[in-house]
């Protein structure tokens, strides 16, 4: 899992098991939450491994093992 804060928000990425999606999740300033990116995948593993500020924008890295 990753947290990342950004843009005044906070982001949190996920890690899924075999038949379930790892997700990116935003908490807004008012305490929502929503999901803002899905990984298509549903292997054994997949998961987002870290989440970055790069030049005025938030990047997730995924990955996919098995």
């Amino acid at each position: 899992m990753s947290l990342a804060a950004f843009a005044g928000n906070l982001y949190a990425a996920t890690m899924g098991t075999s038949g379930v999606a790892s997700i990116v999740e935003q908490r807004t300033t008012t305490g929502t939450w929503s999901t803002v990116d899905t990984n298509p995948s549903t292997t054994a593993i997949n998961h987002y491994t870290a989440l970055s500020e790069f030049k005025g924008a938030l990047y997730a890295a995924r990955g996919n093992d098995g």
